[in-house]
């Protein structure tokens, strides 16, 4: 089915600009460390006959393994109606 899929960001001080990437489709996304709102990932279409690949990267250029430097508490996913 589609998804909305959301990230809910720990309490910071930074933000970050992340490429984050669902089964290989690409979405950069702004997060705000302490925010209170999930930052917006996008909406995809899951299948449940196949494993989900989920990856959160700082956005490029960056150095090959730099931390991301903020803490990601939860990856939400929302069905689509």
């Amino acid at each position: 089915g589609r998804f909305d899929i959301q990230l809910e960001v720990g309490a910071g001080h930074l933000s970050r600009v992340l490429d984050v990437t669902v089964n290989g489709k690409p979405f950069p996304v702004t997060a705000y460390a302490g925010d209170r709102e999930p930052a917006t990932v996008g909406e995809v279409e899951l299948s449940s006959d196949q494993d989900t690949v989920i990856t959160v990267e700082r956005s490029k250029p960056a150095e090959r393994g730099a931390i991301l430097d903020l803490d990601i508490e939860r990856v939400v996913l929302r069905p689509v109606r």
